[in-house]
C-alpha cells in the first residue's frame, strides 16, 4: 500500500469526500482516513500512483478552482451580481482551456517522492500557469461585462433620443472566424475578421429594431452572449 496526505489550511472543503469522488471516478480502489485539515488516502501501490495523481489534478482544477476565481473576482470593485455573472462567465472560460494532463503527469512525479501535498501550496509553487490563466479568464470576464454595460447604456440612449434607424439586421458568424451582416434590404457586408468591439460599434450604429445571430462558429466565439446582452429585447440567436 502506498499512503498519501492530502491537506489544506485554507480551503472549508471536506477534502476526503471531495477526493473520494475524484478517486470513484478515476475507478482507483482506495481507503482513507480523516487526518487534521485533511485525508489519508492509501491506494494498493505505486502502480496506482497514476490514478491517485488524476483524481488530484480533478480536485485541484474542478473543485477547489471554483474558490480560487472567486477569490480572484471579489477582488474585483464590482457590485455582487457582477461579481456573480463574471464568475460565471470566468468558470466557462477557464474550463474550455483546461490542461488536465500536465498537471497530472507533474502530481505523479511529485507523489512518487512526497508523502505530503498541502493543496494551496501546491497550487501556489507548482500551478503558477494554471492560476496566471484563470486570473485571466477572470480578466477578460471583467473587461466583457464592462464593454456590454457600456454598450447597453449606449443603446438605451440611443432608443432615448432616437427611434431605430434600420428594421432587421442578420449577423451570421462563420466557423473560420468572419461574419457577414445583412440588412431588411438586402445589402451585405463581409468581414474577414470579426472582432467583438467592431461589429458591437457597427451594430449600435446601425441600431436596428430587430437582430437575428446565426451562430455556426461551433461555440468559439462569445459574440453572441454579448450580444444578447447589449440588444436585449429584441434580439435572436440561432445555432
Amino acid at each position: 500500500m502506498v499512503t498519501r496526505t492530502i491537506q489544506t489550511n485554507q480551503y472549508d472543503v471536506d477534502l476526503g469526500k471531495l477526493l473520494a469522488r475524484r478517486l470513484q471516478q478515476c475507478g482507483c480502489a482506495f481507503t482513507a482516513e480523516p487526518v487534521a485539515g485533511g485525508v489519508a488516502v492509501s491506494v494498493p501501490g505505486r502502480e496506482a500512483l497514476p490514478e491517485l495523481s488524476e483524481a488530484i489534478a480533478l480536485l485541484l482544477c474542478r473543485d477547489l478552482q471554483y474558490f480560487e476565481l472567486a477569490r480572484m473576482t471579489d477582488a474585483l470593485p464590482l457590485t455582487l451580481q457582477q461579481k456573480q455573472e463574471v464568475l460565471t462567465a470566468a468558470l466557462e472560460s477557464a474550463r474550455s482551456m483546461e490542461r488536465l494532463e500536465g498537471i497530472q503527469a507533474q502530481l505523479k512525479e511529485y507523489l512518487a517522492a512526497q508523502p505530503l501535498l498541502n493543496v494551496e501550496g501546491y497550487m501556489c509553487f507548482r500551478m503558477r500557469a494554471a492560476l496566471a490563466d484563470w486570473q485571466l479568464c477572470v480578466e477578460r470576464a471583467a473587461a466583457d461585462q464592462m464593454l456590454c454595460r457600456e454598450y447597453t447604456e449606449l443603446m438605451e440612449l440611443l432608443r432615448s433620443v432616437a427611434p431605430p434607424r434600420l428594421g432587421e439586421v442578420s449577423v451570421c458568424l462563420h466557423p473560420d472566424g468572419s461574419c457577414t451582416l445583412t440588412d431588411d434590404s438586402d445589402a451585405c457586408i463581409e468581414y474577414v475578421d470579426c472582432s467583438e468591439d467592431g461589429i458591437l460599434s457597427l451594430l449600435v450604429g446601425m441600431s436596428p429594431s430587430r437582430l437575428t445571430v446565426y451562430d455556426l462558429s461551433g461555440g468559439s466565439s462569445r459574440l453572441p452572449e454579448t450580444i444578447a446582452r447589449v440588444f436585449a429585447g429584441r434580439v435572436r440567436i440561432y445555432r
